[in-house]
Formats: C-alpha cells, sequence, structure tokens
C-alpha cells in the first residue's frame, strides 16, 4: 500500500510540474510579487511533499521484508529525488525534471511489481520427485527402440544412396528389427 500511495503522491507531483512548466512555455512568467509569491508557494509545497515521500522511502528501505531487487530501485528513486530537490530548490524547472519525475514514477511500478512477484513466489509451493516403476519394461524399451528406427529412416529418407549402399541399408533394418 505504501508504494502505490507513494507513485500516487509523484504523479500529482508530476502534474504540477507540468502544470508549472506549461505556464513558463505559454509565457505565462510569474511576473511582479505576487505572481512570485505565487510560484514560491508552490514549490515550497512540492518541496514539502518530496521531504514527506522521501521518509517513507527511506522507512521503506529499512524494512527488511522488502526484495534486494526492490531496495536497489527504491536507492535509484532516492537519488533521482535528490536530484529533483536540488532542482526545485534552484528553481531549475525544466523538461529533463519532467521526464526524471516521470522516470521515478517507472521505478515505483517496477518496483511495486518487483514486490508483488515475490509475494506470488512464495505462494508457490515444491512437490517432491516420484519414483515410477514401470510394470513392463521390455514395452518401454521397444517404444525408445521404434522411435530410433524412425529417426533413422527419417534421415535415410534425406540421403541419396547408391545401389550397393541401400541394400546393405535395408539388411541392416532387417537385422535390427528381428
Amino acid at each position: 500500500p505504501k508504494m502505490g500511495e507513494m507513485r500516487q503522491r509523484q504523479q500529482s507531483l508530476k502534474n504540477q510540474l507540468q502544470q508549472m512548466l506549461d505556464m513558463m512555455k505559454d509565457g505565462q512568467k510569474p511576473g511582479g510579487q505576487q505572481g512570485q509569491q505565487q510560484m514560491s508557494k508552490q514549490i515550497a509545497k512540492m518541496l514539502a511533499e518530496q521531504e514527506i515521500m522521501q521518509q517513507m522511502l527511506n522507512e521503506m528501505m529499512s524494512d527488511q521484508t522488502i526484495s534486494p531487487d526492490a531496495v536497489k530501485m527504491l536507492r535509484e528513486i532516492n537519488r533521482m529525488m535528490e536530484e529533483n530537490k536540488s532542482d526545485l530548490i534552484n528553481r531549475n524547472i525544466t523538461p529533463n525534471l519532467l521526464s526524471r519525475q516521470e522516470q521515478i514514477i517507472t521505478r515505483m511500478l517496477e518496483a511495486e511489481k518487483s514486490e508483488f512477484e515475490r509475494e506470488i513466489d512464495k505462494q508457490r509451493k515444491s512437490q517432491e520427485a516420484r519414483d515410477y516403476k514401470i510394470s513392463n519394461p521390455e514395452k518401454a524399451f521397444e517404444k525408445t527402440k521404434k522411435q530410433e528406427q524412425f529417426n533413422e529412416l527419417l534421415e535415410y529418407s534425406n540421403l541419396k544412396l547408391h545401389r550397393f549402399y541401400k541394400e546393405k541399408y535395408q539388411e541392416y533394418l532387417l537385422k535390427i528389427s528381428e
């Protein structure tokens, strides 16, 4: 549940970043004191949200029940979150920041999938091997012998032999079948 909640929060953060980036592309730079103040509040809110998510991430990494693959992905997510935080502090809102946010969401999905597969693997049960006794071993060997003959015939049919060798091969097959 934590992973899904974090992913949703990251998605909302990505949407906010997208809105800010779109505003900046459209030329609606926050002009004046009020625009700058509003942008500062929004960035501060995003930074606080990012900090909360990093704390949740650290809690999850310290939890011993998650798989090593998931921990590896969470560390990578943490590193990318730090870069995002640094960019937000420096007011460096670029498409690069947005793509990194998308990568964070993707990594969270991968980590969530990894954990889900791990839980499924735990539910699998092993079965021990059983010894089967063959009641009529000759019949079992007869089947393999027929299979070998069939394979030989297949190989023979692909070859073009001289008359002498064809006769030898036929004699061989007769001896085997006796």
